[in-house]
């Protein structure tokens, strides 16, 4: 049963309230002012909240980050229920909580989740779903803590508006002649291969019963007597009785099996969230942080998060069987919530960049790894200044950014560089994250073979002389890379492998140069 007198502490008031639950007014469609009463609107939030609206407590365009909060009391050690109800027709909203030391709050939040980056998290995910819902999240409060406070954030996303409609705050007793809630194991999850799963109860001489097919268990379910296994995606739930016991609460344990696709572009083609197996191998191009960017002959994506058991992989590893879900950022898709890949092997066969003219680069050059040449920056500058991902602009406005914020990288409007790094669209703008800047020769690279066809490379571009025939181009692995029917005199061919020796070969005569 449930005990339901505590007490509220507004931040920054010294009266004590009570109520049935620790966070009152928890229904926010009936409330006038500036926001309900025992919560604090943040003094950088410039908008105010709509006022008793049926969807509850809502912020519309905001122009800043808009934020309300409160701080209650609680109990060391003890066991809090926090439920809370949102609208469908709202999208984008964070529920952030965590324990301080004192009111006024005078140190940091000690979050609920692992870090100020990991709000409360639901089923749902990083975000809140646009879905009408009621949950419930049960928490221990640490041994050396009694404040809790609770946040509703939101951050400024263009025709979209978010709603709260109801919340509360009460401490969980586990009645005394209750059976212990069963224990499965292992834990809820994503998971790769077929697993055993127990299930125990710390009640001694108590009954477990489960069921797998998401259906809550009661006596007539099945009996748990042995470990059974699961190999498909399976939620298993389990009760626990007892003679004159009440029974116990439902444990419920998810174990999800990715879908299996078979490449980079049928990975992004899933519905959002899917959580996936690419079956064939992909390729690292480059690993900073959180950041790794991988190819194969399909497509290229940016792999985001924590990779377990990799600091750093070198550019051509060959990863097998790797696992993750599909999100976005910035509009863009991409692979989040990273796990172990089968097996990677590291090769000597690096990736080389595609050079490209931003100018033809669209969305599909997505995550691409690429090289512009002989770019001039607007105005000069040092990337690294600020330790934050600093944006600069070229010449033809287009714009570099320093994703992975390096130190120290000085730029000057007078000079000409080369710059490697990927394509990314934010929120449709596009930018290049950048991994080298390099400055260019003036004078370009001029070669002409020996051998009787005439040829020079400047710019990134192959001109080659001719009286017509076809022209073609290969690198020194023997791969076509360009076939292209020449002029009678000059022709120009662009978009090929840069850094590298090509053969160029018109009808019998054959010559090499080195395209920069």
């Amino acid at each position: 049963m449930k005990k339901f007198t505590f007490i509220l502490v507004a931040l920054f008031a010294t009266t004590f309230v009570f109520g049935q639950n620790l966070v009152t007014n928890g229904d926010f469609s009936a409330w006038t002012g500036s926001k309900p009463d025992g919560w604090v609107l943040d003094p950088n939030t410039t908008t105010i909240f709509s006022q008793g609206t049926p969807d509850g407590l809502v912020a519309t365009n905001p122009t800043a980050t808009t934020k309300i909060y409160t701080t209650v009391a609680v109990e060391a050690s003890e066991t809090y229920d926090l439920t809370f109800t949102y609208s469908a027709s709202h999208a984008r909203f964070r529920i952030w909580s965590g324990f301080v030391d004192s009111i006024p709050q005078t140190g940091g939040i000690t979050y609920l989740g692992t870090a100020q980056t990991d709000p409360l998290r639901t089923l749902n995910g990083y975000y809140i779903a646009a879905t009408d819902n009621t949950e419930t999240i049960r928490f221990v409060v640490p041994a050396d803590k009694s404040l809790f406070r609770l946040e509703y954030r939101y951050y400024t996303q263009a025709s979209s508006s978010f709603a709260l409609k109801n919340i509360s705050l009460v401490k969980y007793v586990v009645p005394t002649n209750q059976v212990a809630t069963p224990v499965i194991s292992p834990n809820a999850g994503n998971i790769t291969a077929p697993a055993n799963v127990s299930i125990t109860c710390e009640t001694e001489g108590a009954t477990i019963y489960y069921t797998t097919d998401g259906t809550t268990p009661d006596e007539t379910s099945t009996e748990y007597t042995a470990a059974f296994p699961v190999s498909a995606t399976t939620t298993v739930k389990a009760i626990a009785t007892k003679a004159t016991f009440t029974n116990s609460e439902v444990a419920t344990a998810t174990y999800t099996f990715p879908v299996e696709v078979a490449n980079i572009a049928a990975f992004l083609a899933l519905p959002l969230d899917t959580w996936a197996k690419i079956t064939g191998d992909i390729i690292a191009v480059y690993h900073n942080g959180q950041n790794m960017y991988v190819t194969d002959s399909s497509d290229d994506m940016l792999v985001y998060g924590t990779i377990p058991g990799e600091n750093a992989t070198p550019n051509g590893t060959i990863i097998s069987g790797a696992t993750a879900k599909l999100g976005t950022y910035g509009g863009q898709p991409q692979a989040v919530n990273p796990i172990s890949a089968e097996n990677s092997v590291i090769t000597d066969n690096p990736v080389l960049p595609t050079v490209v003219a931003m100018a033809n680069v669209t969305t599909a050059d997505q995550a691409k790894f690429v090289k512009i040449e002989n770019v001039q920056f607007k105005t000069s500058g040092t990337f690294g200044t600020t330790g934050d991902a600093q944006n600069a602009t070229l010449a033809d406005d287009q714009v570099v950014r320093n994703n992975f914020k390096f130190t120290g990288i000085a730029y000057d409007a007078a000079k000409h560089y080369d710059i490697t790094g990927f394509i990314n669209y934010y929120n449709g703008a596009l930018q290049l994250y950048f991994i080298e800047i390099e400055e260019r020769s003036t004078e370009g690279i001029s070669q002409i073979e020996a051998n009787a066809i005439k040829m020079f490379a400047e710019d990134g571009v192959l001109n080659v002389v001719s009286e017509g025939g076809m022209i073609e181009v290969y690198d020194v692995l023997g791969r076509n890379v360009a076939n292209v029917e020449a002029n009678n005199g000059l022709t120009s061919i662009s978009n090929l492998p840069a850094n590298q020796m090509l053969i160029v070969k018109i009808g019998n005569k054959t010559g090499k140069i080195v395209v920069k």
